[in-house]
């Protein structure tokens, strides 16, 4: 058998065949896909953004925090609406949250009487009512916690808006809930909400949430920031 010379296997080697160019799947394409927002967002979070504001990513809007950027949960985006409250009532940062009739939404942990720290309260004290001094914590700590994502997902979703009398106030109405919004400064903001007109419908709600939601990693975040809150005002024992 006639070897070959190192000459002869230079000749042979461009003669085999090449590999084939593996193409991208969908799976690959979307992890790329996440990696370029990553470089992004590396690279983006420590630009001129101050805190508070907002940015468009590939995969929705951002809000800059203290502790980074933050996603704002889109319409109908219930899971980041759990993950968003968790947030607020973590930092004590205010949140915007947008509806697409009115736009952005100031919501904030507590700003001249009004926000979450407020709802958490009174919340609080109409369940302690209802059970005449004998308190469930843990039955109340839920009840509020799917209070807070109704009340986001009325002011995100909710479609059915009236105005006010005094043209700088309007109310958001979903599901049982009212939310209360103004206008200040050329912002909107989240003032408080309402649910005793219709407490039938609100309580349906209440257990709607829990059923999809009232297990999931972001709502027992929730839960658990709401019982930190109650302890900070004195109302359970932390």
């Amino acid at each position: 058998m006639r070897q070959l010379t190192a000459e002869t296997r230079i000749r042979v080697r461009p003669s085999l065949p090449l590999p084939r160019k593996r193409e991208l799947t969908g799976d690959t394409r979307i992890r790329l896909s996440q990696i370029v927002d990553l470089k992004e967002w590396v690279k983006d979070k420590h630009s001129n953004y101050k805190i508070g504001e907002t940015a468009q990513w590939k995969d929705g809007l951002h809000q800059k925090t203290a502790h980074g950027w933050i996603k704002v949960p889109g319409q109908k985006d219930g899971y980041e609406g759990v993950k968003a409250i968790a947030q607020i009532l973590k930092t004590k940062e205010p949140f915007n949250v947008r509806n697409n009739n009115l736009g952005q939404i100031r919501v904030s942990w507590n700003e001249n009487g009004h926000g979450l720290r407020h709802i958490i309260q009174r919340r609080f004290d109409e369940q302690f009512r209802k059970g005449k001094g004998e308190t469930d914590t843990q039955k109340i700590k839920r009840n509020i916690a799917c209070t807070l994502y109704a009340i986001l997902d009325t002011i995100q979703n909710g479609t059915k808006i009236t105005p006010q009398q005094d043209k700088n106030s309007w109310q958001i109405h979903k599901n049982g809930f009212t939310a209360i919004i103004k206008k200040e400064k050329g912002k909107y903001l989240f003032t408080g909400f309402y649910d005793h007109r219709t407490e039938k419908q609100a309580a349906e709600t209440i257990k709607a949430v829990n059923a999809k939601y009232g297990y999931t990693p972001g709502f027992l975040d929730m839960y658990d920031q709401v019982g930190a809150a109650l302890a900070s005002m004195g109302k359970i024992k932390s």
